[in-house]
């Protein structure tokens, strides 16, 4: 239908029919593309009996030409256009070859161990009939999912090639291949003595360590995130296993065990402090506890170097006691006390204020006293006061009843100890007021 004016101002509108002649239109047949491959296509159809001559030109959507035969052929999905002329008629046709969209794909671990036989699940749309696997360390197969050991670590590219009669598609993932290691350690010292401490040295670094579990032999555990050296310190003897476990983020587990060597220290026993008396028999000192074979070196603070020795002096008396191959020692110390003995003042004050106001030897073990004698002469040389009683409260500074004057006295103390031996004291003492 075609409108149109005539002048002055007359409107027409007329309907034109138009044909072509000896036949009619070719039609178009499209082939699919698929997704960035120029693999679609398109032809132009004429029927049977048609004589009419065409002439086709096949163009894109910025207007190249692509084709002047009756076929369009390797483009990918799109608009294009179709211009058809005969000896009357010149037609554009539009049209579109449509994009299907086939993928390839997989599953599979992208870190394991080394040596672990991985199976590979293909996830690819059904659309393809062939597969062509690359499995990055020189081994293919056409398997449509497969499985593949890897006997060597690293980082390897897998790809995956589908193939239909129309679509080809590739997939491609990276496998980390950890290496299947066996951490071991080595210990220092490794002999001590019971006590010390012993330090362990793992001998790898490597990022696929998750943790550390260590037993030392003795009940004692521990656990580490990072690969460190690490000390413990023994209490008990003996030789004893050290397994250190190591946990891999895709390798399994592996253990090593050493031993260690702890020696025993020597057991010493001086017994209880102890006294001795002044001028009496000497006292033995000697290790009372009993020790396993073995060779064993004895040192005492006096020089000796017997197991036993004799003490006549109070004091303290230690004795080390050390044994082989690593000279592990233990050291104890005994106090020997003065007995059977007197300590005599030199003044007192007998002023009732409750300080010193008595004389006699307040220091004196009574244990060690079995008779006693104190007599006080004035100047003169008159006794003004006697006591057998070594525990009494002793002169308390008056002769009669009275209180005697400030000055010096004299004082005559005879002992007789526990041992059966006898002291006699004799000096000055000193009255103050």
């Amino acid at each position: 239908m075609v409108t149109y004016r005539t002048p002055p101002c007359i409107f027409h509108t007329d309907t034109f029919y138009v044909s072509l002649p000896g036949g009619v239109l070719p039609d178009i047949i499209m082939d699919t593309a698929c997704v960035n491959t120029p693999n679609g296509s398109a032809y132009a159809t004429t029927y049977p009996g048609d004589t009419v001559t065409y002439h086709y030109l096949w163009q894109n959507s910025t207007g190249d030409t692509l084709s002047t035969t009756d076929t369009l052929a390797h483009v990918p999905s799109g608009n294009y256009t179709l211009q058809v002329k005969t000896a009357h008629c010149d037609t554009m046709l539009s049209f579109t070859i449509p994009e299907v969209d086939y993928r390839v794909s997989f599953q599979v671990d992208t870190l394991v161990c080394q040596g672990t036989r991985l199976h590979f699940q293909n996830t690819s749309d059904p659309h393809f009939s062939s597969f062509h696997w690359n499995f990055g360390d020189g081994d293919t197969i056409v398997f449509p999912s497969p499985e593949h050991r890897y006997l060597h670590p690293g980082r390897y590219e897998i790809s995956l090639i589908g193939k239909s009669n129309i679509c080809i598609d590739t997939a491609h993932r990276t496998i980390t291949v950890d290496s299947l290691l066996s951490i071991k350690f080595h210990a220092h010292p490794g002999r001590i003595c019971t006590g010390e401490t012993i330090f362990f040295y793992p001998t790898a670094q490597d990022s696929t360590i998750t943790g550390l579990h260590w037993q030392f032999g003795d009940g004692n555990a521990t656990t580490s995130g990072i690969v460190q050296a690490w000390q413990h310190a023994y209490d008990t003897a003996g030789r004893l296993p050290v397994t250190l476990t190591t946990s891999f983020r895709a390798c399994p587990d592996t253990s090593y065990t050493d031993t260690v060597m702890v020696y025993p220290l020597p057991y010493v026993d001086l017994g209880k402090d102890t006294s001795i008396c002044l001028r009496g028999a000497p006292i033995t000192l000697t290790n009372l506890a009993e020790n396993r074979q073995g060779t064993y070196h004895y040192l005492w603070n006096t020089g000796d170097t017997s197991k036993k020795i004799q003490v006549r002096h109070p004091g303290e008396y230690s004795l080390k006691v050390s044994t082989e191959p690593l000279g592990c020692y233990t050291k104890e110390t005994v106090r020997v006390t003065k007995d059977c003995y007197i300590d005599i003042p030199n003044a007192f004050t007998p002023n009732g204020d409750g300080n010193n106001d008595y004389f006699l030897p307040r220091k004196l073990l009574s244990k060690g006293v079995t008779g006693f004698k104190m007599d006080i002469y004035n100047r003169w040389g008159e006794k003004i006061f006697t006591t057998n009683n070594p525990i009494g409260r002793g002169w308390d500074g008056r002769f009669n009843g009275k209180p005697q004057p400030q000055g010096v006295y004299v004082y005559l103390i005879d002992v007789v100890y526990k041992n059966g031996k006898g002291e006699h004291y004799q000096g000055n003492v000193t009255l103050i007021r």
